[in-house]
């Protein structure tokens, strides 16, 4: 094991705590704050995002209970209320900071006075898709599960180092619209978009076609848009999901019956037809 010595005066950065020491009555007594780097930026999830507000709310909520955990002295809170304040604002959360931090001490006073051993909670993990996932939460909540979403998009799925190419040379999911009117088909390929768009302009077989065929519409009007660049099947067909639950309504082609979706949300989809 291995320790590692630093000199100071009376006041001392280690880790994210700032150690301050202060002579009262001939007895130095140590008081503390927060300590964080200049390179700090309080930049995180924006309220904006397609991301769970669990994850939004991560980098207040390690913030406050960083807060309540520390022996931090009233000036320091007072402080450090004010910096997760800011940090709220500049990702668009309309929080009050104040308010939450003392529901939670309240909460765990409540939960340090408890003596019955807390139940173990049954967990399901869905992918985040906007306001019906919260809902499908609710729903499950009434059952004993608690739900825990995942996002689908990531930084490695923003970006890419390879030379670009033309949309209508990459593959993944896509939206085909009719373009005589509001008809719509979302589809995916693992081939080039540009084989995808000949084969609905030719060839019989596919819904948009057929939608075209029978409305006497012009099949060289059909477009393609792509909406996610992938190649990965498993990522493709959970993407397809979320966009062909986006799309429904009276003018999607899709057979809602024949797409693959997750159990859970098939359901959801069912009950709120009904």
């Amino acid at each position: 094991m291995q320790f590692t010595l630093e000199n100071a005066d009376e006041h001392l950065n280690y880790r994210d705590l700032s150690i301050t020491l202060t002579e009262v009555n001939n007895v130095l007594q140590a008081s503390f704050g927060i300590f964080r780097k200049t390179s700090f930026s309080g930049v995180s999830i924006h309220a904006d995002s397609l991301h769970p507000s669990a994850h939004k709310m991560t980098v207040v909520d390690s913030a406050i209970h960083r807060l309540l955990n520390l022996p931090l002295s009233a000036a320091a809170i007072e402080d450090e209320i004010l910096h997760i304040e800011g940090i709220a604002s500049l990702n668009g959360l309309d929080i009050n900071v104040r308010s939450l931090s003392q529901r939670r001490r309240l909460r765990s006073l409540l939960s340090d006075s408890s003596t019955s051993e807390p139940k173990r909670q049954k967990w399901v993990r869905l992918p985040f898709l906007g306001r019906a996932s919260y809902e499908l939460a609710a729903e499950l909540k009434h059952l004993g599960f608690r739900v825990g979403f995942y996002p689908l998009r990531t930084v490695g799925n923003l970006s890419s180092l390879k030379d670009r190419e033309s949309t209508m040379e990459k593959s993944g999911v896509y939206r085909a619209s009719c373009g005589v009117c509001d008809s719509i088909y979302v589809g995916q390929t693992g081939r080039k978009l540009s084989k995808r768009l000949h084969e609905y302009k030719t060839k019989g077989g596919s819904a948009i076609f057929s939608h075209c065929s029978n409305s006497d519409h012009d099949p060289d009007q059909i477009s393609i848009t792509l909406l996610h660049q992938c190649n990965n099947s498993v990522v493709m067909n959970i993407l397809k999901e979320i966009e062909t639950i986006k799309a429904v309504g009276p003018n999607l082609l899709n057979d809602i019956d024949a797409v693959s979706l997750h159990k859970l949300i098939r359901f959801y989809c069912k009950y709120n037809d009904n």
